[in-house]
């Protein structure tokens, strides 16, 4: 999860030229480019985002497997996958802010929430070793 706030912090800093924009105009065309921003800044938050996932999903779906019960596995790991597919549901709620803000403020939440999971996840990090043993 700190990686992934790494990610969206790329693009806090690559929105912050886009500062001048109302939030409803983000995305229309500008003779003049003034508001141009490098596709690399989206290229490297995405690879940011991978590697973050990376590191997360095979780690979480071990964990699982470690202590689910044997005749559960299985349907612990679906589990997972439906942990994953409601946090991609609730990423996409973040959305309707899309032309309510600022770009980077759009993706200083999201920074923020990320942070927010990792000091979570951080907290409970002793009762999850706890549970392998």
């Amino acid at each position: 999860m700190v990686i992934t706030a790494v990610g969206f912090t790329v693009l806090v800093v690559g929105s912050l030229s886009l500062i001048g924009m109302a939030p409803g105009n983000i995305g229309e065309t500008r003779v003049d480019n003034a508001f141009a921003v490098g596709p690399y800044w989206l290229i490297s938050t995405y690879f940011i985002l991978t590697i973050a996932e990376l590191f997360l999903s095979p780690i979480g779906l071990s964990f699982v497997s470690k202590v689910a019960p044997p005749q559960y596995k299985g349907l612990m790991q679906g589990g997972w996958l439906a942990a994953t597919a409601i946090g991609n549901y609730g990423v996409a709620l973040v959305g309707f802010l899309w032309n309510k803000i600022q770009l980077w403020q759009f993706w200083g939440i999201l920074v923020v929430l990320c942070l927010i999971a990792a000091t979570f996840i951080f907290s409970i990090l002793k009762r999850l070793e706890n549970a392998t043993k």
